[in-house]
C-alpha cells in the first residue's frame, strides 16, 4: 500500500496510504498493510465479537473504554487500546489472536467488514458525530502527528475535509453509507449513538449501550456511574493518552483534546459556517439523522435526571 500526499488548495500536503486510488489510510506500522487490509472479507468472525464503526474523531477512543468496561462487567481501567483491535491496522494473526469477547473497532463501511462477522450478525455500535466538529477535531490530529507532515493552517484544511481528500475519505459519503446500510438491514443488530447524546448525558447512553448488549441486568447504576467517572476527557487524558505519544508533536493535545460539543465555533468564520452549511444541507438532504452541532449548556447535577 504505497503512502502518498493529498495535496490542498494552497498546496499544503497530507501523507497517507492509499489503496487503489479509491481508499485512504493514515500511516501505520503494519507489515504488508495492503495485503492484510485485503484479506479482511475472509477473517473468521466469533458470535460474541462486537464492532464499533465510527468515522475518525467521533468517539472511537471514548466508546471502545465504555464497551469494553460492559462487556467485563468491570469498571476498571482498560489496559489495552483501541488499536490493538483496529480492524483496519492490524494483522490477521493479531486479530486471531485476542481473547473474547472480543471489541473490535474500524473507520470502515459495513461492505468491507468480514463477511462471517456480516453472516453472524456480530453487533455493531455505530457512532455519529456533527461534522462541523469531526472538522475542526480531525485538522488538529492531522496537525499534530509527526506521520502526516501536514503543516497547513485551517484556512486551507477545510476545504480539503470537505471534499473528503482525507484519510478515510469524506465524512459525507460514510456517513451516509451507514444510514442506507442501517435502513436496508433492519434485522441487523446495529446500535446508533450520538456523541453529542454522550457528552450531554453520558449515563443514560451507557445504560442504552448496555441494554442492547444484553449486559443490562449486570449494570446498576451504582456500575453505570463508576464507568461514566472513569470514562471523563480528563480521567481518559491522564491514564490512557500516554498511547503513542511519540509519535505527536510536541505541543499538540494528542488523542483526548476537548472532547466537547460546539467547539467548531471557535474555528468557524461566519463565511465559513456558511459555505460549509450550505454543503450540509446539499449533501445530507435526504437525511433522517439526528445530527445536533450545539447542546444546551448543563443544568447543575441535582436538577438532572441521570436516564432524561
Amino acid at each position: 500500500m504505497p503512502l502518498t500526499y493529498l495535496k490542498g488548495e494552497s498546496g499544503d500536503k497530507l501523507k497517507v496510504r492509499d489503496i487503489d486510488g479509491a481508499y485512504t489510510f493514515p500511516w501505520n506500522s503494519l507489515e504488508n498493510h495492503e495485503e492484510e487490509f485485503r484479506s479482511i472479507p475472509n477473517w473468521k468472525a466469533r458470535d460474541d465479537d462486537v464492532m464499533i464503526c465510527v468515522y475518525p474523531k467521533s468517539g472511537n477512543h471514548w466508546s471502545f473504554e465504555i464497551l469494553s468496561m460492559l462487556l467485563s462487567q468491570k469498571a476498571e481501567r482498560v489496559e489495552t487500546c483501541k488499536q490493538s483491535g483496529m480492524l483496519d491496522c492490524i494483522s490477521q494473526e493479531q486479530f486471531n489472536s485476542m481473547p473474547s469477547p472480543r471489541v473490535l473497532n474500524t473507520h470502515s463501511l459495513f461492505s468491507q467488514l468480514p463477511i462471517d462477522f456480516r453472516n453472524r450478525k456480530c453487533k455493531i455500535v455505530h457512532i455519529i458525530r456533527n461534522p462541523k466538529d469531526v472538522a475542526v477535531s480531525f485538522f488538529h490530529h492531522h496537525f499534530g502527528l509527526k506521520p502526516y507532515e501536514f503543516d497547513g493552517n485551517w484556512e486551507s484544511y477545510l476545504p480539503r475535509f470537505m471534499k473528503g481528500d482525507v484519510d478515510y475519505n469524506s465524512w459525507f459519503d460514510y456517513t451516509n453509507d451507514w444510514e442506507k446500510t442501517i435502513i436496508d438491514n433492519p434485522d441487523y443488530p446495529i446500535h446508533i449513538m450520538y456523541y453529542e447524546d454522550m457528552v450531554e448525558n453520558i449515563h443514560a447512553e451507557i445504560f442504552k449501550l448496555a441494554n442492547f448488549l444484553e449486559v443490562c441486568t449486570h449494570s446498576t447504576l451504582d456500575f453505570i456511574n463508576s464507568i461514566a467517572s472513569l470514562c471523563t476527557i480528563d480521567k481518559m487524558r491522564n491514564e490512557k493518552a500516554s498511547t503513542g505519544e511519540f509519535y505527536w508533536k510536541e505541543d499538540s493535545a494528542g488523542v483526548y483534546r476537548k472532547g466537547i460539543v460546539g467547539d467548531w465555533k471557535s474555528m468557524f468564520t461566519v463565511t465559513q459556517n456558511e459555505i460549509f452549511d450550505e454543503l450540509y444541507h446539499t449533501r445530507m438532504n435526504k437525511s433522517k439523522l439526528n445530527i445536533r452541532f450545539s447542546i444546551p449548556e448543563k443544568l447543575p447535577a441535582k436538577s438532572r435526571s441521570v436516564f432524561h
